[in-house]
């Protein structure tokens, strides 16, 4: 399917549409829409660009939209939108798979399911592979080549323990330098266990693989699945990382529910707005967006940290530990990673950019 296709066509002609961009959404219905704002972008502060997805109760992704739609309010004031579209960005998505001894009278489902996703995929889209029982392995890296991707299902063998938290991190590590939208779709039934059930398999805690997905912006759909699965995990997994659990007990419903998340993947909505506050003072604010589109009405909200003279976002880059305390108590109420380096360097003020270069010459 293309994502120029239809649904595009639909957001176009919506966003030409001559509706008041500060319309209320109607009153609220007794259905619920699931609204995830995955990243907001500070690139072109004042402006803004929002991502975000809307979904029914049934986890399908929503499309019919108008500008109407969309009420979008900053520290509680309201802000006008400039346009809405589908985000075309192209996506890497890493697809860990579980193929520990619990999965065995899963596998040949789990295989078609797979092959069948990594097919629907756009030409410009990259996926790996990787499977994990003992240990996560890395069975095809980062490729455009889909073919080279399903034919690496076909030895995938069913055995041993589990090691998620590892895999979760080892999949985290892969996604971490690649570009566009970093996805990973994972199927488990959330149970990291060595071969005698009584203790744990991974080396790293689950803590330490999620906070490395978050500090990354890497998004993870969990497909769990069995009839014994760890609810608290799997939904800890999709919750923290802005990211979504399907559940199911039967291997046959995987095909579907691979699809679903590829629908879902491609129906991800750009809103740009402008804040209403355009100072560059590097506070942290909310946003807060409300849908009402399909019958149905949600809500979700998510803070961002404005442009600063010394201030300035890295998703990704932090500087050690060490560094980073002693810099603290040496300039107080400022972080490294918050340092404009450009303007620092350039002059911006002297004593600050004299013991920037007397620190690093340590």
């Amino acid at each position: 399917m293309n994502r120029c296709g239809t649904l595009a066509i639909i957001l176009v002609a919506a966003a030409l549409c001559p509706v008041a961009a500060q319309d209320p959404p109607a009153t609220r219905t007794a259905t619920a829409l699931e609204v995830h704002i995955e990243r907001i972008d500070i690139g072109r502060f004042p402006l803004l660009n929002t991502f975000l997805q809307v979904m029914d109760p049934d986890g399908r992704a929503v499309a019919m939209f108008e500008r109407r739609s969309f009420q979008l309010s900053e520290q509680g004031q309201r802000c006008r939108m400039e346009n809405f579209k589908i985000d075309l960005t192209p996506l890497s998505v890493a697809l860990l798979i579980d193929s520990s001894g619990s999965m065995f009278p899963s596998m040949l489902d789990l295989k078609r399911a797979c092959a069948h996703f990594i097919r629907v995929l756009e030409p410009y889209d990259q996926a790996l592979l990787m499977s994990f029982s003992d240990m996560p392995r890395l069975l095809v890296p980062f490729t455009l080549d889909q073919e080279r991707l399903v034919m690496a299902l076909g030895p995938v063998e069913a055995f041993g323990p589990t090691a998620l938290h590892d895999a979760i991190h080892k999949g985290v590590l892969e996604l971490v330098p690649m570009p566009g939208r970093r996805i990973m779709v994972l199927l488990t039934d959330g149970q990291d266990q060595n071969a005698a059930g009584t203790a744990r398999q991974s080396r790293h805690t689950l803590q330490e693989a999620l906070d490395l997905a978050v500090k990354n912006q890497i998004i993870i759909y969990v497909v769990a699945l069995g009839r014994w699965i760890n609810k608290t995990e799997v939904q800890r997994i999709a919750e923290a990382t802005r990211g979504e659990v399907y559940f199911t007990h039967s291997s046959q419903e995987l095909e579907r529910i691979y699809m679903l998340i590829s629908r879902n993947l491609k129906s991800r909505i750009e809103v740009s707005y402008r804040t209403p506050n355009p100072r560059v003072d590097g506070s942290w604010r909310t946003f807060e967006v409300k849908v009402a589109a399909a019958g149905g009405y949600g809500a979700d909200q998510a803070t961002y940290r404005a442009p600063g003279r010394y201030v300035v976002e890295l998703p990704g880059q932090e500087f050690d530990r060490l560094r980073l305390d002693q810099l603290k108590q040496e300039i107080p109420q400022l972080r490294l990673r918050d340092l404009n380096m450009k303007e620092v360097l350039l002059g911006g003020k002297k004593e600050l950019s004299d013991w920037v270069e007397s620190y690093f010459k340590r």
